[in-house]
């Protein structure tokens, strides 16, 4: 969905992208440095550490598995595969999101990535603030953030619920109120689940169009307002499994490069 007003994004400009420095968010966070030379502040969950754990120093992608298991037995230990998986996903998402940096400034644009939860509004307004007093107000702010517990109605708790909607709703809102009124660009990543539903996504579903409501009453105030009713990514929170589910059903996936562009392009 569209709700055009006027309003564009110049080079220097504060763009606020919530859902991280990885996956979907990270190819729509490369595509606008590409195009517009903002200064992108990048809020995810992923933790970053000025240095990796020794043992995963210098090894591969495909090898941190082995590596992380050795140096548990040079101690005697052995490893258990929840602890391995722990370790070498926190280290693939780490070089993931700092990948990203690095792609961003390649492309002209400057960027700084915070880790914080967006449900968590003070934590959210003072490293918005901050970031405020170093580059001008808020111009634009993208919304992508969003996690999955997919269970039908009679089986799904309070809790998974909470924890689905509340990331899309309570986090646009605490992005939100800590934006000011100089704000010319919204866009929101919302969801086909949200325009048609969705086999237990509810919770999804249901935050996803609110994300849609919230956008309109910004439009009729005189922002450039996009809704993104997306389908599934080809990365993201789709992984594997999903992608297999997709294809046997001929749905086609939407690739991160072309998604990005055609993010842009709608701006």
């Amino acid at each position: 969905r569209i709700y055009d007003s006027p309003g564009m994004i110049g080079p220097g400009d504060l763009i606020v992208v919530s859902g991280g420095a990885r996956g979907v968010t990270a190819a729509v966070a490369i595509e606008m440095a590409k195009r517009w030379q903002p200064h992108l502040l990048l809020l995810g969950r992923s933790a970053l550490s000025e240095s990796e754990p020794e043992w995963a120093q210098g090894i591969p992608n495909d090898d941190l598995s082995h590596a992380f298991a050795n140096q548990g037995l040079k101690r005697g230990e052995k490893p258990s595969l929840k602890a391995l998986k722990a370790a070498v996903e926190g280290i693939l998402r780490a070089r993931e999101v700092q990948n990203t940096l690095q792609v961003i400034q390649q492309a002209g644009a400057s960027v700084e990535y915070v880790a914080t939860d967006v449900r968590d509004r003070t934590k959210v307004a003072k490293t918005i603030q901050e970031t405020v007093k170093r580059h001008g107000p808020v111009r634009g702010l993208v919304h992508g953030a969003g996690v999955l517990a997919d269970k039908l109605v009679s089986d799904k708790t309070l809790e998974q619920f909470d924890h689905v909607f509340m990331t899309k709703v309570d986090g646009l809102n605490s992005l939100l109120a800590a934006t000011g009124n100089e704000l010319k660009l919204l866009a929101l990543f919302t969801s086909v689940a949200g325009r048609y539903g969705n086999r237990g996504q509810c919770d999804y579903a249901m935050a996803n169009e609110a994300l849609t409501r919230i956008g309109f009453q910004f439009a009729q105030q005189g922002v450039r307002v996009k809704a993104f009713d997306w389908g599934p990514w080809d990365g993201g929170m789709v992984d594997s499994s999903l992608r297999k589910q997709f294809e046997a059903s001929g749905i086609e996936l939407i690739g991160l490069e072309h998604g990005a562009q055609f993010f842009c392009n709608e701006f």
